[in-house]
């Protein structure tokens, strides 16, 4: 057989060795063993260089003449070691007689004592478990000659080496990964029985801290909640920290779409730098019901990572559906107690009982709130949505506060009276406010008087329904009461708008055009004589004018519009005209 077919020969075999064992330190004694037994070389050997200890160390060796193994060396120093120039240079070192070669003392010291001469020291090109570069050696106990072909010989030998080391790295990976996953599966599953065995929150937020291997922070929307975890190190007292995650994510909790995917930062005073957090949006059937923020979380394997927060985020859903089925149970009983209320049955003593167990305390005073979006919901978790964030709001305004959804476009909200209704604005401002914020629209609220009897509930719920009514037929959005439209509110809800322009155009569009045509702002006179009670001297004294002046206007007036002030039903319509029509400009700002 030629040396070359020889050769393929013995690649083959050692490719046929590497190929049968899965562990790395065997397919490298696989390897130095063939290489001796394939070729002429009598020894072989694989090192690793550290080059951080300055050393050469042994992983695999094949040497039949070696009497102990136990007690041989397995480290050299790098300084006195060719592979030292093989690592640097890249190329191979050949000592023809390793015995006579003055370049390195310690190497010609352990090839007398070994008693071989040539020796081959080659790059492998792949690197072990500590990312430390490698070389492999043979060594020939003969002198011989070593030829480009030699080494061409060796350097496909050091390429199969290069092989069974990435094979042995991948298959370590791969198991490294499998048992991580496996452990993370354990321990999701542990995490869902908590969850599912109604434990407290506290527990599983920590069993979260756990798993995740970093601290966290669960917004509940539904119970208007924060659930803080440890802090994210020594340097943060935890009562510094819950005051910064509350004071960083207060105006989250309650506003679905308030939190997407992404990265965000905790400002703790003291600290040179904000603490870093990745979130999670958490959803049931579909609803955002809160979120789930990561701590300073370094991130793993990506197909471990994405496994283990799903599974977390699955798990904090879970925990925050017990607050959306206690929230929805909750406010369908506060609904049926609302319906009540609003239908006069509040002076009723088993009603007050069970409105008591239901959050009302209709032993003192409360006003109601009819509220409106503004915009039409396409969809009925928008309602949900729209509701959750005045819920939250109106908790943060009004302690003890209640809001049920009435109907379609609208929320009906009860809220304890310990201030007046003047009082009471500026917080309601401060609601209309954020909504508009959350929202992007601004909504409308219809404030009732002060109640405390069932018929004042009665009537505070028609005065809101007018208001809304009234509010929303001249664009008017923000806080609104049923006094704001004026004296003549009931009238002015009951017509159809199409009637009241009707009658305003008919009571004061001849003034109107003879104004516009060019006469003494008669409708400014007429108005301003009906709230000076008729007295023609007071009228004069707030027009600036002379009384003849005045009555000159007047008798003008009187022709255009066929008017008898004297007539007490003439000066009726006339307020009332003059009521609708500043409504109706007011609307139009």
């Amino acid at each position: 057989m030629s040396e070359t077919k020889r050769q393929l020969a013995s690649i083959a075999e050692l490719a046929h060795l590497v190929n049968a064992s899965s562990d790395l330190g065997s397919m490298l004694d696989r390897i130095c063993f063939g290489i001796c037994r394939y070729t002429h070389w009598n020894l072989c050997s694989i090192m690793s260089v550290d080059e951080e200890a300055a050393q050469s160390v042994l992983i695999a060796r094949f040497d039949p003449f070696l009497v102990d193994d136990v007690n041989a060396p397995r480290k050299w120093e790098l300084q006195s070691s060719p592979a030292k120039s093989v690592i640097t240079t890249g190329e191979p070192v050949i000592l023809l007689d390793a015995q006579v070669n003055d370049s390195f003392p310690h190497y010609r010291a352990d090839a007398r004592a070994r008693k071989y001469h040539t020796v081959v020291i080659l790059l492998l090109p792949a690197r072990d478990m500590y990312s430390r570069k490698m070389v492999i050696a043979v060594q020939s106990k003969a002198v011989v000659d070593v030829d480009e072909e030699n080494l061409e010989f060796l350097r496909t030998v050091s390429h199969l080496a290069a092989i069974a080391v990435g094979k042995a790295h991948r298959l370590l990976e791969e198991q490294q990964f499998n048992e991580r996953i496996q452990k993370a599966s354990d321990a999701a599953g542990k995490l869902m029985k908590l969850v599912l065995s109604d434990s407290a929150a506290a527990p599983v937020v920590r069993a979260i801290e756990a798993l995740m291997g970093c601290p966290v922070i669960i917004l509940d929307h539904s119970a208007h909640a924060i659930l803080v975890g440890r802090p994210p190190n020594e340097a943060v007292e935890a009562e510094a920290w819950f005051a910064a995650v509350d004071r960083h994510f207060h105006d989250q909790i309650g506003h679905r779409g308030a939190v997407k995917p992404t990265t965000d930062a905790i400002c703790v005073p003291g600290l040179p730098s904000p603490i870093e957090t990745q979130s999670r949006v958490l959803t049931v059937d579909g609803e955002q019901v809160g979120a789930i923020h990561f701590v300073q979380r370094k991130t793993t394997i990506a197909q471990i990572e994405d496994f283990l927060i799903q599974n977390v985020c699955f798990a904090a859903s879970v925990l925050l559906m017990r607050s959306v089925v206690t929230f929805k149970s909750t406010s369908e009983s506060q609904a049926k107690i609302l319906q009540e209320l609003i239908s006069g049955d509040a002076d009723r003593e088993d009603f007050r009982a069970r409105a008591l167990k239901a959050g009302f305390d209709l032993r003192s005073g409360a006003f109601l709130l009819l509220i409106s979006s503004c915009r039409d919901f396409q969809r009925p978790d928008s309602l949900l949505e729209f509701h959750r964030a005045v819920s939250s709001s109106l908790r943060t305004a009004f302690r003890g506060a209640i809001c049920v959804i009435q109907e379609a476009n609208s929320l009906l909200g009860w809220v304890p009276s310990t201030e007046s209704g003047a009082d009471a604005r500026k917080p309601l401002a401060e609601v209309s406010k954020e909504l508009t914020r959350i929202f992007g629209a601004s909504p409308l609220i219809a404030m009732s008087d002060i109640c405390f009897s069932g018929a004042e509930y009665v009537k505070a719920w028609q005065s809101c329904e007018r208001t809304l009514k009234l509010a929303s037929r001249f664009n008017r959005t923000g806080v609104v009461s049923e006094m704001e439209f004026g004296a003549h509110a009931l009238v002015l809800a009951s017509m159809p708008e199409k009637d009241i322009a009707v009658f305003v155009q008919r009571t004061l569009g001849p003034l109107e055009r003879a104004d516009a045509q060019g006469s003494a702002d008669l409708l400014l006179t007429v108005e301003t004589f009906l709230r000076s009670g008729c007295k023609l001297q007071r009228c004069a004294d707030k027009l600036s004018i002379h009384v003849t002046t005045l009555r000159y206007r007047l008798e003008r007036a009187r022709d255009l519009c066929k008017l008898d002030f004297e007539d007490e039903e003439t000066r009726f319509a006339l307020e009332l005209a003059f009521r609708f029509r500043q409504a109706q400009l007011e609307s139009l700002h």
